[in-house]
């Protein structure tokens, strides 16, 4: 099949006290999708040949449930990919409450 690349958003997101290695991905996820609007979509016949591409880093990539992280996807055909990256730092110096990071890449293509 061929494909034509649209566009390559980046995003960051945070949960800052739960240690929820979803809910950061989820909020990478919204950061990046929200950068700009896609007017293609408004000449696309078909949603199925809207493919969205999905990678995001998180220190506990197994703790990620996948299917809330690509809810946040509007259209298109959906896949995810989760891997080790992110951050992790303690919400206080005291505590054993953590600040988790995610950094997500959404891509997006068309079938040609």
């Amino acid at each position: 099949m061929s494909h034509k690349d649209f566009v390559l958003e980046l995003g960051n997101g945070a949960d800052l006290r739960g240690g929820d290695s979803t809910k950061a991905a989820v909020r990478a996820v919204h950061d990046a999708i929200h950068r700009g609007s896609l007017y293609v979509l408004d000449y696309v016949d078909s949603f199925d040949k809207v493919h969205v591409e999905v990678i995001v880093a998180v220190p506990h990539p197994e703790m990620v449930r996948t299917d809330e992280v690509l809810q946040v996807l509007p259209v298109g055909q959906k896949s995810i990919q989760v891997v080790a990256g992110g951050l992790v730092v303690p919400y206080k110096a005291d505590s054993t409450e953590e600040v988790i990071m995610a950094n997500a890449a959404v891509r997006v293509w068309l079938e040609a």
